[in-house]
């Protein structure tokens, strides 16, 4: 589990991510490498224990459930993420198309709205995607939990 500051900040880690495990599989000649990505943005609760740090609620269970619908080549986000305004830019600037569908999750009572978003040969190349390193210059300070799992 990884936890950002801003919606944002987590799709570009994802897809950063998910790039640099296909460019590994492909040194490697082995493409089976696959990461499975689901992103939830909410409050939880922060618990330091023995000097480490975890995260307990429902923003983590939601998460957690999101990630277990992801395809190969694909994050799963909630819509909280997904209507974020610096996330929809992201998304917009590198041509990225979420997909809407709903989703029954185990052990949350209502249908969710949850957006796929593919990682496919149609998506910019990973050169493209140069404009994600501003988004790790700084250090980043716990302000909101996405929790990626």
């Amino acid at each position: 589990m990884a936890t950002f500051e801003t919606p944002d900040r987590a799709i570009a880690a994802a897809i950063r991510m998910s790039e640099a495990t296909s460019d590994l599989g492909a040194q490697r000649q082995h493409q089976s490498l696959h990461l499975k990505i689901g992103i939830h943005e909410g409050s939880c609760l922060a618990v330091t224990l023995n000097d480490q740090q975890d995260y307990f609620g429902q923003t983590v269970n939601i998460a957690s459930r999101v990630q277990g619908l992801t395809a190969s080549r694909a994050i799963v986000v909630t819509e909280q993420v997904v209507e974020n305004t610096q996330a929809s830019m992201l998304l917009e600037s590198t041509g990225l198309k979420p997909t809407l569908r709903r989703a029954t999750l185990s052990g949350i009572a209502d249908e969710m709205s949850v957006y796929e978003i593919p990682l496919s040969a149609a998506a910019p190349a990973p050169s493209d995607y140069s404009s994600l390193r501003t988004y790790f210059e700084h250090d980043v300070v716990l302000a909101r939990v996405l929790s990626h799992l």
